[in-house]
């Protein structure tokens, strides 16, 4: 009697082993084709803007795609004068992290955004940069659209 409650402790004990680490890969969070909707805040965490990043193409740790704003909570944000809708960025698979350059076709003048992959969302940081280095920046949610 005592071998079999050993073994029903030890299966018991090893399904729980199992479960917990199916758990852990499921809530793992990665970058891949796709849609992934945002919300970008500003420096005091008031929403900006909310929009779709859909990444189109990543070959070779560079991630190319397009964007568009759905919302827009401030009128006068100058940023958005230079955001052209589409993106081009260098993905770090082992960091799970995202770089993003918002215009590519102009090298200042730019929205710049950095954003990690995390166990249960997506969170980073933009900065708006010119000539005269960055005026503006905040904190950017991203959500994997399902």
């Amino acid at each position: 009697m005592k071998n079999w409650i050993s073994i029903v402790s030890l299966l018991i004990f090893f399904g729980l082993c199992g479960c917990g680490s199916s758990f852990k890969q499921k809530s793992d969070l990665s970058f891949s084709t796709g849609d992934y909707y945002f919300n970008m805040l500003d420096s005091n965490g008031n929403k900006i803007a909310s929009g779709k990043f859909s990444i189109t193409s990543i070959s070779d740790n560079t991630a190319t795609g397009l964007y568009k704003f759905e919302n827009k909570y401030i009128n006068d944000f100058s940023a958005f004068e230079v955001m052209s809708g589409e993106f081009n960025g260098q993905l770090d698979t082992e960091k799970k992290t995202l770089w993003m350059n918002t215009n590519p076709k102009i090298s200042d003048n730019n929205v710049f955004i950095n954003i990690t992959a995390g166990k249960f969302s997506y969170i980073g940081e933009w900065r708006y940069s010119t000539m005269r280095g960055i005026q503006n920046w905040g904190k950017i949610q991203f959500f994997e659209s399902k």
